[in-house]
């Protein structure tokens, strides 16, 4: 049986109501969570090679530079049939004279069994 990775990203966005949308651990985990039963229910709970699949929580790994950093040590970490590995990234772009926090945020998941 093989396996495929599955990730979703999770971005500090503005929120149209606040202008702000600051996540942290526990917002980002009850977010997996959802996305994960939805995977289970859209693609099922066995060897779907998607994140319903896994075993529920996060293991946190660390704040990385960029998306790709992160995605990258979870790649090459994870291990099929574990929960999913998390990370933060802080990718500040500079736009103008300000700095956009935009891609600054959240990657979760790993191997997925199929």
């Amino acid at each position: 049986m093989g396996a495929n990775t599955d990730f979703r990203e999770y971005y500090h966005k503005p929120n149209p109501d606040t202008r702000k949308r600051k996540l942290n651990k526990e917002i980002v985990e009850k977010l997996f969570n959802q996305d994960q039963q939805d995977s289970a229910y859209e693609s099922g709970h066995s060897y779907s090679g998607c994140i319903g699949v896994m075993p529920s929580g996060i293991k946190w790994v660390g704040n990385y530079k960029t998306e790709d950093e992160a995605r990258t040590y979870i790649e090459d970490n994870h291990e099929k049939w574990k929960e999913a590995m998390g990370a933060s990234f802080d990718k500040s772009r500079l736009h103008g004279k300000r700095i956009s926090k935009k891609w600054s945020g959240y990657i979760v998941g790993g191997y997925c069994s199929s």
